[in-house]
């Protein structure tokens, strides 16, 4: 797994949400300065404002059960809650670290949850780049965080999902959704194996390539124009 990728699921994990891509290249970078150690950046990424104003009430046995739901949609098993809630009352490990430590340990329906999740935040953060999406506002946050906990391990909600990023951007954010110089309408069938970072975008005529970091060639079939996610 890149780092980027690694990163985005510290955000899904920790935090519930996509990553904004000034944080996600500036964690990716750490990490690589680490030589992909997470252990050694952890328990910085787990230390903001954000977590503070977000969990900073909650008791040890939420706080576990909040990874829980964010990265798998569901409680902990009791053995589970109760061996991370020690943990963390002991202060042998930080929620950070036990976040990463759940996602690790995910096998069967919750990997798979997990990978989709990852999907729909990299296609997620990706949008809000290439259109400039501010990403502090409290709304777009929260329905980005209601998004990622509608993913479960079908490929028809990752589908159902991504289109809702096109309408949330649209919608929320009030702006057009920029694919290079034209717009398309955001109610379109989409077809998507996996997306990462958008890192570049360029239209011809009716066709718009977007360059997508470590992606398989994907194509959206849009009213009046067709995307290639290459």
């Amino acid at each position: 797994m890149n780092h980027a990728d690694t990163v985005q699921l510290m955000y899904i994990a920790y935090y519930g949400r996509p990553a904004d891509a000034e944080g996600l290249e500036f964690w990716a970078q750490e990490l690589e300065n680490v030589d992909g150690n997470i252990e050694a950046l952890i328990d910085a990424f787990g230390d903001s404002v954000e977590y503070t104003e977000r969990y900073g009430d909650l008791n040890n046995e939420a706080l576990i059960t909040g990874i829980y739901q964010q990265l798998f949609n569901r409680d902990p098993d009791e053995g589970g809650l109760k061996f991370y809630t020690q943990l963390l009352d002991e202060g042998a490990q930080s929620l950070s670290s036990i976040a990463i430590d759940v996602l690790n340990g995910s096998t069967g329906e919750d990997e798979i949850i997990i990978d989709n999740k990852l999907t729909v935040a990299k296609a997620f953060t990706g949008m809000i780049a290439i259109n400039n999406v501010p990403y502090q506002s409290e709304e777009l946050i929260n329905s980005a965080k209601d998004l990622l906990s509608q993913v479960d391990a079908t490929e028809a909600q990752v589908e159902s999902i991504v289109k809702q990023v096109f309408s949330l951007l649209g919608s929320i954010v009030n702006i057009p959704i920029d694919h290079g110089d034209i717009d398309v309408d955001i109610d379109f069938d989409f077809d998507i194996n996996s997306a990462d970072i958008i890192t570049d975008c360029f239209s011809s005529d009716n066709r718009v390539s977007i360059s997508l970091i470590g992606t398989d060639d994907t194509t959206v079939e849009c009213p009046g124009a067709e995307i290639g996610l290459v």
